[in-house]
């Protein structure tokens, strides 16, 4: 683990986790963040699990959080190859 000093790049590797962008604290909305858990907005993983479109194939699964002007927005999109 790089220590506090040290700027973390992306992408990050964790395990079957991709990290592609650790995103930015909003301070100045508390739907965004408490005591005990912070919503980056930009924050975005990605990981290969079973496909809902045909599950005998794996797909990328895209996890975000984006501003939602008040509360933040958890989007989660897979992309599967639909054509084949």
């Amino acid at each position: 683990m790089p220590s506090p000093s040290k700027s973390t790049t992306t992408p990050v590797v964790c395990g079957d986790i991709t990290i592609e962008s650790l995103g930015k604290v909003v301070f100045d909305k508390p739907a965004y963040h408490n005591q005990d858990i912070v919503f980056p907005v930009g924050f975005c993983s990605s990981c290969r699990f079973q496909s809902v479109v045909n599950p005998t194939t794996k797909c990328r699964y895209t996890s975000e959080v984006l501003d939602g002007g008040s509360k933040p927005i958890f989007r989660v999109t897979c992309e599967d190859d639909e054509s084949g």
